[in-house]
């Protein structure tokens, strides 16, 4: 359900930050744009967020869990295999004003500061009195069944008018 917390908003660097980003060189296309935000960051940020105390966090609006991988395809980036759109929404639940304190002061934080600094990225943290966190996706495994063991297996007992026929 809802509570209080955070929003953080993540995107790719504007089209002109990348002109003046003096990591970047116009003439080599080779290896990564560093101006746009990748899977790993955002693992590197929700670690962060978990850190900071979060109850509770979703990545537009897709709810994560301890299952949950955060990945890359190509370009996309993927979480429990369903592909993002930026920018790139982290919701956390937990108390405003201790989490924000808390992941600026740990890698988490200390990432997004470097990002924003060196690669342009955007970022932007507010917080809420109330955020909503959907609830954990339904796992595929809907009722449990006993195990019938072939050793506690009953051999059916011939009833008298089976007895009757031999």
């Amino acid at each position: 359900g809802p509570g209080p917390g955070l929003v953080l908003t993540g995107d790719d660097a504007g089209a002109e930050a990348g002109l003046k980003n003096p990591n970047v060189n116009p003439g080599k296309v080779t290896g990564p744009d560093l101006t746009k935000v990748f899977a790993t960051d955002l693992q590197i940020i929700v670690n962060g967020l978990w850190q900071a105390g979060a109850e509770a966090i979703s990545v537009n609006g897709h709810r994560l869990t301890a299952r949950t991988a955060i990945r890359s395809a190509g370009a996309a980036i993927l979480v429990n295999y369903q592909g993002l759109t930026r920018p790139y929404v982290i919701t956390a639940i937990g108390d405003p004003g201790s989490l924000s304190v808390e992941f600026a002061d740990n890698a988490g934080g200390s990432h997004l500061q470097s990002l924003k600094a060196n690669e342009k990225i955007r970022g932007d943290i507010q917080e809420h009195a109330s955020v909503v966190v959907p609830g954990e996706p339904a796992l595929s495994l809907e009722q449990a069944q006993p195990v019938k063991s072939a050793v506690t297996k009953q051999t059916p007992v011939p009833t008298t008018s089976e007895t009757a026929r031999t």
